[in-house]
């Protein structure tokens, strides 16, 4: 151990004080300590190898949770991209002041790190912005796999739309695990980005395992599927199965409407829309 001035003293009070009543402002690291002893962590932005003017050994108590926010002071931007807790450093975090909080949940018998990269383009609470679904992903995860951190990320800051990106979303620098949209998944085989998969589990829709397969080799695991929703007061529609089932039986009806009203109206307003139909 050191030697620490009364001034290093009074400013490391200062900065604990700041990052102890965070809580409210969005993009701030959560390390979660759920174990039975102290675990002490360091972050991006607060060691003098990240740009920080000093090493903040960060010492989240037992049962208690410590919000860490970007250093803005450091010359680099005000992002933290990893933590290192126990030993056990993550990556690509991509925490942004106007990003979503993510949480930590140190268990204290990890060994390993997993990092992910969750789909971010969902609806969410205008309030919200994902946080309380990533809380429950981690949560829920951490419960069955103990041994194994898990940094989660969903997040649009993560740009994985910007094909210029992706080759370090997917790189060593990047995540172990991502979900991508099936729209490039050409691009991803053919440039080598990703890995062919292998699924073991429950067999997914054949609509989603023909969205996974390009040239005849599965190149990932379905784990969400799009679709358009039809409204209507005819219950009769929830019998039609098919793209051609729908139009016969529409057609069939359509004399009982009247001549100005369509049997079918929808919106494809929006920059996603087009590409995905």
């Amino acid at each position: 151990m050191g030697v620490i001035s009364r001034m290093t003293m009074r400013v490391f009070a200062i900065v604990l004080f700041i990052f102890a009543s965070v809580g409210v402002f969005a993009g701030q690291l959560i390390l979660k300590n759920t174990s039975s002893s102290p675990i002490t962590c360091t972050v991006d932005g607060w060691t003098r190898a990240s740009g920080g003017s000093f090493d903040w050994f960060i010492k989240v108590e037992p049962g208690q949770s410590f919000y860490v926010g970007q250093n803005t002071s450091r010359p680099n931007p005000p992002i933290i991209n990893w933590a290192n807790c126990n030993n056990l450093q993550t990556r690509a975090m991509t925490l942004t002041p106007k990003g979503p909080n993510q949480t930590l949940v140190l268990n204290g018998q990890q060994t390993r790190v997993l990092n992910v990269s969750l789909y971010s383009y969902l609806p969410t609470l205008p309030t919200d912005n994902f946080e309380s679904l990533v809380a429950y992903v981690v949560k829920s995860w951490q419960a069955q796999h103990p041994d194994v951190l898990l940094n989660a990320v969903l997040s649009q800051e993560v740009k994985i739309y910007d094909f210029t990106k992706l080759r370090t979303i997917l790189g060593n620098d990047g995540f172990d695990v991502v979900e991508l949209d099936v729209l490039y998944l050409g691009f991803l085989a053919d440039n080598q980005l990703i890995n062919p998969a292998q699924i073991s589990g429950d067999a997914p829709w054949p609509v989603a395992l023909a969205g996974s397969t390009y040239k005849g080799q599965l190149w990932g695991i379905p784990s969400w599927l799009c679709m358009n929703f039809i409204y209507a007061f005819d219950k009769a529609i929830t019998r039609q199965k098919t793209l051609d089932n729908l139009l016969s039986y529409m057609n069939s009806h359509m004399n009982s409407l009247p001549s100005a009203v369509p049997a079918l109206a929808g919106s494809f307003n929006g920059h996603w829309a087009v590409p995905s139909n």
